[in-house]
């Protein structure tokens, strides 16, 4: 991953992308800078948003392999439905866990 610079000490960082179980399902995806501590919370996940990850990964690999572009686009549609899905219930896990700090 590329560096950044933490908003916080100013110091450049290489992101180290960690994560820990919030509750049962949930999974928080986050990376501390070295110098200050400070921890940058990068997204939250539930069982079914990683499996839809998992499915968006299978169908790139499909359309990487497929020769008709047709269904390469279709391909390629699904996808950005499942990316869609994933973001708005990745909003409302941000807004539901990060309204309760």
């Amino acid at each position: 991953m590329s560096n950044v610079k933490c908003d916080y000490c100013q110091n450049e960082l290489e992101v180290n992308l960690q994560t820990r179980i919030i509750e049962r399902d949930i999974q928080l995806a986050y990376f501390i800078c070295p110098n200050c501590k400070h921890e940058y919370h990068s997204f939250y996940t539930n069982v079914k948003i990683r499996a839809r990850q998992d499915r968006i990964n299978e169908l790139w690999a499909k359309a990487r392999t497929t020769p008709n572009e047709y269904k390469v686009k279709q391909i390629v549609r699904r996808i950005d439905e499942l990316v869609q899905r994933n973001k708005q219930e990745m909003n409302q896990l941000r807004e539901r866990y990060e309204a309760s700090n």
